[in-house]
């Protein structure tokens, strides 16, 4: 939640549960009181991102209920991320997005069109795709695109 409403650090964690500490209460008893920031830096630093994001995806393994799973796989070049400047062309992001739940499950950046099939390959490697549909758009159209989503498929992703 805190990161939804902007918080970028750790101080920030910190401060939204403070400020927010009366609605937390009502969810879940805190006999210890409210986090500090050192709690949650110790706990990001534990926390495995692989892991994390695997797990995530397990959890929209069934959003929308009797709806079709559909994982839409898709990339973007981000308008106004070039600096002519210094030489940096424009940050390319691939994305994977669950249509039922209408929500982003990741995104990796990538460099150039060829990189981005590598970025792709990499987002797709991270979710559970058991009963999903995934679509993707013509560029990663390609065998080893298809043969990697139908072994993540095929996986029980429950590392």
């Amino acid at each position: 939640m805190a990161t939804i409403c902007a918080a970028q650090g750790y101080v920030d964690y910190a401060d939204f549960v403070r400020d927010r500490e009366a609605l937390l209460r009502e969810f879940q008893e805190l006999p210890g009181g409210m986090s500090s920031h050192e709690t949650y830096s110790r706990l990001f630093r534990l926390l495995d991102p692989k892991a994390l994001e695997s797990c995530f995806s397990q959890f929209l393994d069934a959003p929308g209920g009797d709806r079709p799973n559909v994982v839409a796989i898709d990339g973007k070049t981000l308008r106004r991320s070039f600096d002519r400047a210094v030489g940096r062309s424009a940050l390319r992001m691939v994305t994977a997005f669950a249509a039922a739940a209408r929500l982003l499950v990741g995104q990796v950046a990538a460099g150039d069109q060829g990189s981005e099939i590598i970025a792709a390959g990499t987002r797709l490697g991270l979710l559970a795709l058991d009963g999903v549909l995934v679509t993707v758009d013509a560029l990663y159209g390609q065998g080893e695109t298809a043969r990697l989503i139908r072994t993540r498929a095929a996986n029980d992703c429950s590392r």
